[in-house]
């Protein structure tokens, strides 16, 4: 006798929000922003200390911001197809490696490790698209604005701690070995050593998968247009321009047993009928147009603009203002780590302000 369908999984369970593992989740994209401005105070008189020019110091810097938005893409592609525990270890192990070899570059003499070091760690901060995934993917419709705008809030605060750590550990002063120096150039490194550690064996004992992400949910366009679009593109027969209608009707989700109407359908998340290449080709397009209209039509290219404008002008504090204060007015790393922490003070407010 037929039984009939068969009925689906149970969905498995989302980690709450306000959760051990995704308090370790954001303390993993906070670590990241420290670990990007607690060099800031320093890290000009470091390569000078080592005998590079302000050249040598500028690439250093820029170094970690290139290398993050390489390593961007490669995370959340692997987060995609492997369990998101993996690169949130191998980004915290690449941190730990980056800022040791940062520390060690003073006991050894070797600016070319504070280079590689600066890079290293920048790569570990890609993790950030891991950290926004999660966050997506763990609440609902109604709740992921508010949640994405508290993690952007203690990310900034993680800037405006970075500097502040400097303060703290610029009187130790001491040698383990020959590349184990402490003092006040070096000590950042070995610093975000010890909280990273202490971070990956939190990550082990916390951590848990978050379910795939619900493309109803994360609605991006209404299937209807989307299908017009592909049609339009296909140009094929009609039992290929059926095949689309039939999947763009209903979209099945991790969290709902069997199909139900969709309103909407993100982009990533459409289920490609089975057409040939063409056909294929066609549907990449409209994905582009949907998305281009997107941008376009609700102005979220302000949004990037603006960005854009914000991150160049912290940038540019970031490497010219320690550059200048030594030379010109005699400032230390302890002067340069406070007027760090007043300016991330400022941004903090202004966001929360705005928000």
């Amino acid at each position: 006798l037929d039984a009939g369908p068969a009925a689906a999984d149970p969905p498995a369970p989302k980690p709450a929000l306000f959760s051990l593992a995704s308090a370790t989740v954001v303390a993993v994209g906070a670590l990241g922003m420290i670990e990007y401005s607690v060099t800031m105070p320093s890290m000009a008189q470091y390569v000078e200390e080592l005998g590079q020019s302000k050249v040598f110091y500028g690439y250093a810097m820029g170094s970690f911001s290139a290398v993050r938005l390489v390593f961007m893409p490669i995370f959340g592609i692997w987060s995609d197809r492997r369990p998101m525990l993996e690169p949130f270890l191998a980004s915290v192990v690449l941190s730990i490696v980056g800022n040791l070899l940062y520390g060690m570059a003073y006991g050894v003499n070797n600016p070319w490790l504070i280079m590689i070091g600066r890079m290293m760690v920048g790569a570990g901060a890609a993790n950030a698209t891991l950290t926004m995934s999660y966050i997506t993917r763990v609440t609902e419709a109604e709740t992921r604005t508010k949640a994405i705008a508290m993690l952007n809030g203690i990310n900034l605060m993680g800037i405006v701690i970075g500097p502040a750590t400097t303060a703290l550990v610029n009187g130790i002063n001491f040698k383990l070995s020959g590349a184990f120096v402490f003092n006040r150039l070096s000590n950042p490194g070995f610093f975000m050593v010890a909280l990273l550690v202490l971070l990956f064996f939190l990550i082990l004992a916390t951590f848990s998968e978050p379910p795939p992400l619900d493309p109803v949910a994360s609605a991006l366009v209404a299937p209807g247009e989307l299908a017009a679009d592909v049609e339009s593109d296909l140009a094929g027969t009609d039992h290929e321009a059926s095949l689309l209608r039939s999947s763009s009707s209903s979209v099945t989700s991790p969290y709902m047993n069997g199909a139900v109407p969709s309103p909407a359908l993100a982009l990533d998340d459409l289920q490609e009928p089975t057409l040939d290449r063409s056909a294929t080709a066609g549907l990449s397009s409209s994905r582009c147009r949907a998305a281009y209209r997107m941008i376009v039509d609700n102005c979220l290219w302000i949004h990037f603009v603006v960005s854009f404008c914000s991150n160049f002008v912290l940038c540019e504090l970031e490497v010219g203002l320690p550059a200048l204060t030594g030379p010109e007015f005699g400032w230390d790393t302890l002067d340069n780590s406070f007027m760090y922490a007043v300016i991330g003070i400022l941004v903090a407010l202004t966001m929360v302000m705005v928000m």
